[in-house]
């Protein structure tokens, strides 16, 4: 899956999810992140990265992320029981702006969800 955008890709090092491939243009904090872990990086022109991205606002960084690990629901229920809590899970549908989606996240996040689908 690409990931592209300095927060999502950084995000996504931070986590330790399993980069495929780091694409940078030009110089960037993205690749300081991605030091020391074993990050195939490829350096591409804004141009290059763009269509990469489907012309997409990449602001100079992209990553192809495996997400071979995806949670389930299942799993999302059974961590949310094992902490003896309900589960509480956000669906989201027909979204088409990414910030909108960032933001459902963020607040999701602070008011305790255990997984948005």
């Amino acid at each position: 899956m690409l990931i592209y955008g300095k927060n999502p890709v950084a995000e996504a090092l931070k986590a330790g999810l399993e980069i495929k491939t780091l694409y940078i243009s030009g110089q960037s904090e993205i690749s300081l992140l991605a030091a020391g872990k074993n990050v195939n990086i490829k350096t591409l022109s804004a141009q290059q990265l763009s269509s990469l991205c489907g012309n997409a606002a990449h602001q100079g960084a992209a990553a192809d992320v495996n997400l071979s690990g995806n949670i389930t629901v299942e799993n999302l229920i059974e961590r949310a029981e094992n902490k003896g809590e309900r589960p509480f899970i956000v669906i989201c549908d027909e979204i088409q702006d990414p910030h909108n989606l960032g933001a459902i996240i963020r607040t999701a996040e602070a008011a305790g969800v255990h997984g948005v689908i």
